[in-house]
């Protein structure tokens, strides 16, 4: 009762509560390869909704030499390649995309841009295979900033991969940094 009197009057209306549900897999690796002064490094960051149909795709592509110029491929798509994953048992994912809208730009060996980017498309091909064992967690957040209120729950699932490939050129198992496969449930409740 004493909370009342610091919002306002009884017959004031309450702020809505909002609740916000998401369930998701993911797909992720990077690859890195170097060979005298040139180098080349490609990532791959797929998410499928598991309460419906949206994805959602972001890879990358760099070449270049070390103190020279830079070229990168860069997409971010929603639509346009097929994405599964198998969101259970974490133990396989495939992606695949043919002509896909991306950017391409040239970078100077201190990073300004050179010129404007172009439009391209690029083709990627990527599979996974998941690789020991699954490792789960959750974690909360609750934020209060003047008179609204966040509140978020997660719940998280995450396993080891093995990612090989193509995209503007060959993704090998001995160029891979790092592959991952995971699943989350999140649930935000704002007022």
């Amino acid at each position: 009762m004493s909370l009342l009197g610091f919002t306002g009057t009884a017959g004031a209306a309450s702020s809505p509560v909002t609740h916000v549900r998401s369930n998701t897999a993911s797909a992720q690796a990077n690859w890195f390869k170097e060979s005298g002064d040139q180098y080349w490094a490609s990532g791959v960051s797929a998410v499928k909704s598991l309460w419906g149909s949206g994805s959602e795709l972001h890879l990358w592509h760099t070449v270049g030499t070390n103190g020279g110029t830079t070229t990168s491929i860069n997409a971010d798509v929603t639509t346009g390649f097929a994405l599964t994953i198998d969101a259970k048992r974490l133990g396989s994912a495939s992606l695949s995309a043919t002509d896909l809208p991306a950017t391409l730009c040239t970078y100077d060996e201190n990073g300004e841009l050179v010129g404007d980017c172009t439009d391209t498309t690029v083709d990627v091909n990527v599979t996974w295979s998941g690789q020991g064992a699954m490792m789960k967690g959750s974690y909360n957040e609750h934020v209060t900033i003047g008179g609204s209120m966040t509140r978020l729950h997660v719940l998280w699932t995450n396993r080891e991969a093995l990612a090989t490939g193509s995209l503007d050129g060959a993704l090998s198992a001995a160029d891979l940094e790092f592959a991952s496969l995971g699943t989350e449930k999140q649930v935000k409740m704002g007022r």
